[in-house]
């Protein structure tokens, strides 16, 4: 069962660029479970470094 902690890892995880199966073995689980469990976490890397340029802009502009 996803919590709060194992969905920021995997986001972290995915975010720098590990592959899904060194995620789901680090989580111990399988691959399926992992994409079944975290698809938002699994989002495209250009989609999470959109976000983290979004959120950098944003910041700069305060």
């Amino acid at each position: 069962m996803p919590t709060v902690a194992t969905r920021a890892l995997v986001a972290q995880l995915h975010g720098e660029g590990i592959a899904q199966p060194a995620i789901a073995a680090a989580l111990r689980i399988t691959g399926p479970t992992l994409r079944l469990n975290y698809p938002v976490e699994l989002q495209s890397k250009s989609q999470v470094w959109r976000r983290r340029v979004q959120a950098n802009s944003e910041g700069a502009k305060r």
